[in-house]
C-alpha cells in the first residue's frame, strides 16, 4: 500500500510522520540513537502491518525528518510525551493501538500510566523505563560515531547478527549522519552523565500499578545496551502485561525479527 507522507505543526515545530494501510488505528514510535528514525527502525513491517491496520509512523523531535528542537536542552522527554500525545490525536480521537521502541517505549508507559483515552493497547520493543544503571553499551548507543568503522561497530553491537550490517546498511547511515550539523546537535543532547536520562523516563512503581490497558512487551535476550531485564522488571508491576523474550535478538527488534514481531502484533492488537 501507499506510503504517504504529512508534515504536521506542534509548538512551532514540524513533524514529519506517514501513514499508510486501513483497519485498526496503529501508531508506530522509534528509539533514539544516531540517525535513528521510524522509516529506518519499521521499515520491514511497515507494508506487512498496512495489512491490518491504519498504520502512523512519526519521527520524534529532533530524529529522523522531523525539524530540530530550536533551543537546548535537547534530550527532552516532557516534549515528547506531549508529541506522542499529539500524534494520538492524528487518529481523530479514536482509541489508537501504539508500538514503541526503547525509550519511546517508556515514553508511551508513562502516557499509558495516566490511563489516556486515546490509548487502547501498548506494545513495547526492547523498551527503557526501568531504574537500572546504564551499560557501556548504552552509553556507545547514545554516542555519536566518530567515523564509519566506529559506525559499524556500534550497528554491530546493536543486533544479535552481526551479518544483517552490510556495506549498504554503513553507507545508508554514513550519508544520514555524516550531513549538516546533525553530528553536534546529536551530541549535544547527550552530553554528559547518560545514567540521568535513564533516571528521568525511569517509571515509578505507582505509575506502572496505575497502567490498566494490555501491555505486550517484547525484548531480545542478547540486547546489549537496554537488558532484557528491564522489561521483566517492568512487566512485574504492570497487572495486564505479557513478556515475550526473543532468543538470537539483541536490541533491534523489528529489524532483526519482523516476522515474530508481525505474528505477536497482529495476535495481540486484533485479539478482541
Amino acid at each position: 500500500m501507499e506510503l504517504v507522507q504529512h508534515d504536521v505543526d506542534m509548538d512551532g515545530i514540524r513533524i514529519r510522520s506517514w501513514e499508510t494501510g486501513k483497519g485498526e488505528p496503529l501508531l508506530l514510535v522509534h528509539g533514539t540513537g544516531p540517525g535513528a528514525g521510524s522509516r529506518g527502525y519499521w521499515r520491514k513491517m511497515l507494508e506487512p502491518l498496512a495489512q491490518d491496520f491504519r498504520v502512523i509512523a512519526y519521527d520524534l523531535i529532533g530524529f529522523g525528518e522531523s525539524a530540530r528542537k530550536p533551543q537546548p536542552p535537547y534530550f527532552d522527554s516532557a516534549l515528547w510525551q506531549r508529541q506522542a500525545r499529539f500524534m494520538l490525536e492524528q487518529f481523530g480521537g479514536a482509541p489508537a493501538n501504539v508500538m514503541a521502541h526503547s525509550l519511546s517505549g517508556a515514553t508511551i508507559l508513562a502516557l499509558a500510566a495516566e490511563r489516556l483515552p486515546t490509548i487502547k493497547k501498548v506494545m513495547t520493543t526492547g523498551t527503557l523505563g526501568a531504574s537500572l544503571p546504564i551499560s557501556q553499551d548504552a552509553i556507545q548507543a547514545w554516542t555519536f560515531p566518530a567515523d564509519e568503522q566506529a559506525l559499524r561497530s556500534t550497528a554491530e553491537m546493536l543486533v544479535y547478527d552481526a551479518g544483517l550490517i552490510d556495506d549498504q546498511y554503513i553507507q545508508g547511515r554514513m550519508k544520514t549522519l555524516f550531513s549538516g550539523d546533525y553530528g553536534s546537535y546529536f551530541a549535544e543532547m547527550f552530553q554528559g552523565d547518560q545514567q540521568r536520562f535513564i533516571d528521568e523516563v525511569a517509571l515509578s512503581d505507582e505509575q506502572l500499578a496505575n497502567i490498566d490497558c494490555e501491555v505486550l512487551m517484547v525484548h531480545g535476550r542478547n540486547d546489549r545496551p537496554a537488558s532484557f531485564q528491564s522489561s521483566m522488571e517492568l512487566a512485574e508491576k504492570i497487572k495486564r502485561a505479557d513478556l515475550f523474550i526473543l532468543d538470537r535478538c539483541g536490541h533491534s527488534v523489528a529489524f532483526e525479527h519482523p516476522e515474530k514481531l508481525l505474528w505477536l502484533a497482529r495476535g495481540f492488537f486484533l485479539q478482541r
